[in-house]
């Protein structure tokens, strides 16, 4: 009979090792690079000195149980979904989300998350069980010359650890006291720190602790965003405003894939409400840099501000309207926040006035409100018949569960999972009821949005539209596993958008139309939202970027950068895996800062 000292040598550790090793073998098996060979060298070495630091090897193994028992069953249960580790979108994500989007993000995959929980909590309690017995007694002895150092090692990075998150407060805490020596100071140390520490962030489980401490820097600096954009000024000014009355309207979308929208030709045999408008330019060659709304629909609001300046200290395009003199309107069809408030909501209060129609989360997540109730708040606003209006209007869209998002006269391509009880859209084997349930979506956004140009073009004034949605979506795609949004997978970047125009505007501006009408073709990110929505409204500022803008006559194609999470050149990426999950065309030390997100994430994504 085997003794246990044995067992442990030959069985219980190979596991055991296993274990702390599986996140990064994940990430080989679905990225077999050179950078990822490294990863697995570096959760191994982090794995050795752990170990190393402490007098016994069974408190190594007590003390490793959070890691094992907490972090370990989350990094594979991400890996399956995503076939990537999780990073600090995730935790935003989560933060701002809710008990029924969770439940809805776990529907059919919560047997996966009990399976990585029982594998990780079986092999810690075995090895700990093993460790009680046997090899644990020589340990002390074995190692005692190698002891100190490994805890010099682990001592730098638990200072690390502390000292990440917290830097960001501690530099406004000093700048507010007056010492801008030593906030300065601490500024450049901290960013000294992101380049290293994001080349640690894949590797399990310091990565989740870096990303744990981005969470925690991007929640600072939420915290002081209020009072930074109570600073900010765009100066705008609207450079010849015409004698008619004038309605601009931004339409923020949800979920919606540039390939499953009519404009762009996907029909399924099925009119167009769009196409039969007059003056609607489609945008067919447009992504998001982001995958997640909390970081997407920002991109899009806020302007790309100097080095030394933060996009999250930007006040939004509501506020450079209103300082051009417009009345400005946010009607959302969304919740106003989450489990906490989140960035998109912040922005609604730079409208003069807000409606959100969803203030019970429950309502949101059933049947009932459809994202055409957008338009009688609409009607009501403009009955008012203000000299100049501004109106941003956030959808629903294809949120899923996309058999929630449109009414019984719009669930056509069949079967769809309104035929279902109870139905899973993460089931593979529903593929057919989640890509025809998504089209009847997307199928009904198309009304909705003909029937606020509609609306639009009742009013006797000087109108534009322009319609973008914040991400795509994954739908089992080729042989992919899974559904959903929030990963690098190429399909999840190409968004849904186009334009519109009153007669009206096309005759004040005819110029202007034509230039629109020419460059909406151009590859383009929601970068181009704000500049775009400024020069249709020829409104003049500081932080309009002409080159940006689809209406301009200087308008010039930009690199396309996407965060993947970290960033990557769009053109010029290739895909792995079944998922198509993006792969840098270019070496990653190589890539510039990626604009777009918190200015203090690890990628300190400032604007170009």
């Amino acid at each position: 009979m085997k003794t246990w000292p044995a067992m442990w040598t030959k069985q219980v550790l190979p596991a055991y090792l296993l274990a702390w090793l599986s996140p990064a073998i994940c990430f080989l098996l679905s990225d077999f690079r050179l950078i990822s060979v490294e990863k697995v060298l570096l959760a191994l070495a982090f794995f050795c000195v752990w170990h190393l630091a402490f007098a016994s090897f069974e408190r190594a193994v007590y003390y490793s149980a959070f890691f094992l028992l907490v972090l370990l069953p989350f990094d594979l249960f991400f890996f399956f979904v995503y076939q990537e580790p999780p990073g600090t979108p995730v935790l935003l994500s989560i933060g701002d989300s809710n008990m029924i989007e969770a439940a809805d993000f776990m529907r059919g995959r919560a047997t996966t998350l009990l399976c990585c929980t029982l594998f990780a909590a079986g092999i810690w309690l075995m090895t700990a069980r093993a460790a009680r017995r046997g090899l644990g007694r020589n340990w002390r002895c074995y190692r005692r010359g190698i002891r100190r150092p490994a805890r010099a090692v682990l001592a730098l990075l638990a200072a690390l650890v502390v000292l990440f998150p917290t830097a960001p407060a501690a530099e406004h805490l000093l700048r507010d006291a007056g010492h801008t020596g030593l906030a300065a100071a601490v500024k450049k140390a901290d960013d000294g720190l992101l380049a290293p520490l994001a080349n640690v962030r894949p590797i399990f489980p310091l990565g989740r602790f870096v990303s744990l401490g981005e969470f925690c820097r991007e929640s600072t600096y939420l915290r002081h965003a209020e009072q930074s954009r109570a600073l900010f000024r765009y100066h705008a000014r609207q450079l010849q405003p015409p004698a008619a009355r004038q309605i601009y309207v931004l339409v923020i979308g949800e979920t919606a894939r540039a390939d499953r929208f009519a404009l762009n030709g996907y029909t399924r045999g099925l009119p167009s409400f769009l196409a039969r408008q007059e003056n609607v330019v489609p945008i067919p060659d447009i992504i998001t840099p982001f995958t997640y709304t909390n970081l997407s629909v920002p991109t899009m609001l806020t302007p790309p501000l100097p080095q030394d300046q933060e996009r999250e200290r930007a006040r939004s395009l509501v506020s450079a309207f209103r300082e051009a003199g417009f009345k400005t309107y946010w009607i959302s069809n969304q919740q106003p926040i989450g489990m906490r408030e989140t960035e998109v909501s912040h922005f609604s209060r730079e409208a003069d006035e807000a409606v959100f129609m969803n203030l019970s989360i429950r309502t949101m997540h059933m049947d009932g409100l459809y994202d055409e109730h957008l338009i009688a708040p609409l009607a009501k606003f403009l009955a008012r018949h203000e000299q100049k209006q501004f109106f941003v209007l956030h959808m629903l869209g294809s949120h899923d569960s996309y058999q929630r998002r449109y009414p019984a006269a719009f669930d056509i391509f069949q079967p769809s999972l309104r035929s279902l009880h109870d139905p899973d859209h993460h089931d593979r084997r529903n593929k057919l009821a989640v890509e025809n349930s998504y089209d009847n979506a997307m199928h009904y956004t198309d009304y909705v949005l003909a029937s606020i140009i509609e609306t639009l073009g009742r009013q006797d004034a000087v109108s534009a539209l322009v319609y973008a949605a914040d991400h795509g979506e994954t739908l089992f795609d080729g042989t992919c596993g899974r559904s959903g949004h929030g990963s690098s997978g190429r399909q999840e970047f190409p968004v849904a958008a186009m334009a519109w125009v009153s007669r009206q505007y096309k005759a004040q501006w005819p110029g202007r139309f034509e230039r629109l009408a020419k460059n909406a073709t151009a590859p383009i990110t929601t970068e181009a939202i704000l500049p775009t929505m400024l020069d249709l409204a020829e409104i003049d500022t500081p932080q309009l970027d002409r080159s940006r803008s689809l209406a301009s006559a200087s308008f010039q194609a930009q690199t396309r950068w996407v965060n993947a999470p970290e960033p990557i050149e769009w053109d010029s990426a290739t895909t792995r895996g079944a998922c198509h999950l993006l792969v840098a065309g270019k070496p990653k030390d190589k890539l510039p800062a990626l604009a777009g997100s918190g200015g203090h994430g690890l990628g300190n994504p400032k604007a170009r």
